[in-house]
């Protein structure tokens, strides 16, 4: 038999009563909070549902009511025109919309949309500063899914500063409030560890809570955390290896061993929007190690988007470089796997990218690596090979293996030959 919310609440009380630490309050997820406020609620008609901007003149209702300010009609015409847009500019007139409406009604729904679209960067090259001004107008006007987006900027530090404890208060306000999702976003917080230490029983806490509450994302965590898997992860250093042990949820993003060492995780989970990261990753990118360029391009997504592209064209040409001189073919799923890190961050910079957006990419990163060294020992990713993960069982990690150095100059001219095929093609292919 499943808990009920009256059962959650029951068992709680029963713990709190034993002398373990208050869970935070989690409400039942209210599929509406995305329109929430203290005042003025939203009464959507459907009249500009499938109306865009440039659709409005066919549409007098629509043009009539969003020509107002109308909260609910100014959303729907925002909405359908974003979703619908083939450039940043047909994007931009859906934003323009947005912005007369609250200048009209200064409704906190509205608020919220201008930042979720200005803060998730999926359909427009984000601005994150713009959205953390508007989400926290939209929260000091009760909006509930603004909390829960603007816990996850202050977390990461987009565009305000990187602030762990009123990231986890503006979670706690949002799961109370009906925000499906933010429990679960709250618990991984203190099951993985990336931003504050590790505490599973308080997670643990909460999942209980939320999963009594009816959050969906709550019982697949909880049966993660009882099933006790553990993972064994291969961690290079310069002069060797080591084995470490993780659980089921608190693993990397992708191996340390093609590069998400310990220096780097740090960096990754710094504030995002930190202008001094940025400065020190470009100075310093001819000798970092390969992932800190990946890193480069995720964080100079939002000033620029062709350097961006740039960017992250000349991380997975050094990548394939460093990959293709380690002995162990499986290294190279290293280029795959960080793709998958950086392109949350990157949506905005390669969808719909232009043949002529391409072309500039391959060649800034082909006149960017032709500058770089070419005898760096890439020990950030030739770590990963089954002979390493066999040996580190035996606490006896093998030395570096790679192909003999003489190889080098041609693995080298090989991997460029590659991208100057990019030239005329998608980088996808």
């Amino acid at each position: 038999m499943g808990m009920n919310a009256t059962t959650g609440l029951i068992l709680m009380a029963a713990a709190q009563a034993a002398g373990a630490a208050p869970v935070p309050k989690v409400a039942a997820p209210d599929v509406t909070v995305q329109f929430s406020a203290t005042r003025g609620a939203i009464k959507f008609d459907k009249v500009c549902r499938e109306v865009t901007v440039a659709k409005l003149p066919a549409s007098s209702a629509c043009a009539e009511r969003a020509g107002r300010g109308e909260t609910a009609a100014s959303i729907e015409l925002a909405l359908a025109t974003v979703a619908g847009a083939a450039s940043a500019e047909e994007a931009g007139a859906g934003l323009a919309v947005l912005e007369r409406s609250i200048a009209a009604e200064n409704h906190p729904a509205a608020h919220y949309l201008m930042g979720m679209l200005l803060g998730t960067g999926e359909r427009l090259q984000p601005d994150y500063p713009k959205a953390v001004r508007h989400l926290e107008q939209a929260v000091a006007g009760g909006n509930v899914a603004a909390m829960d987006l603007l816990a996850t900027m202050v977390l990461e530090g987009r565009g305000t500063a990187q602030d762990v404890a009123r990231a986890v208060s503006l979670y706690e306000r949002a799961m109370a409030a009906g925000m499906a999702g933010a429990a679960p976003r709250l618990a991984l917080l203190y099951i993985q560890g990336n931003y504050q230490p590790r505490d599973e029983a308080k997670a643990r806490a909460i999942l209980d809570a939320a999963a009594a509450a009816g959050d969906p994302g709550a019982a697949p965590l909880l049966t993660m955390m009882a099933a006790k898997v553990t993972a064994y992860q291969i961690h290079p250093r310069p002069d060797g290896a080591e084995l470490r042990i993780y659980g089921s949820l608190d693993s990397p993003l992708i191996p340390p061993a093609f590069g998400f060492t310990d220096d780097f995780r740090k960096l990754h989970y710094s504030a995002y929007s930190d202008p001094a990261i940025v400065g020190r990753l470009e100075r310093e990118q001819s000798s970092l190690p390969t992932p800190y360029l990946y890193e480069l391009a995720r964080r100079i997504a939002p000033a620029s988007a062709d350097k961006a592209r740039g960017y992250w064209m000349l991380a997975r040409l050094r990548m394939i470089y460093d990959s293709t001189r380690c002995s162990d073919p499986a290294s190279v799923e290293a280029v795959r796997a960080w793709d998958m890190v950086v392109l949350r961050d990157l949506r905005h910079a390669v969808a719909g990218i232009t043949p002529e957006q391409n072309r500039a990419a391959v060649e800034f990163a082909l006149e960017r690596d032709a500058a770089m060294p070419g005898d760096t020992r890439p020990w950030w990713v030739c770590y990963s090979g089954m002979a390493t993960y066999s040996a580190a069982l035996d606490r006896k990690p093998p030395p570096l293996a790679l192909k003999p150095a003489t190889e080098w100059p041609k693995i080298r001219e090989e991997a460029r030959q590659r991208f100057k095929a990019l030239l005329t093609a998608s980088p996808a292919k």
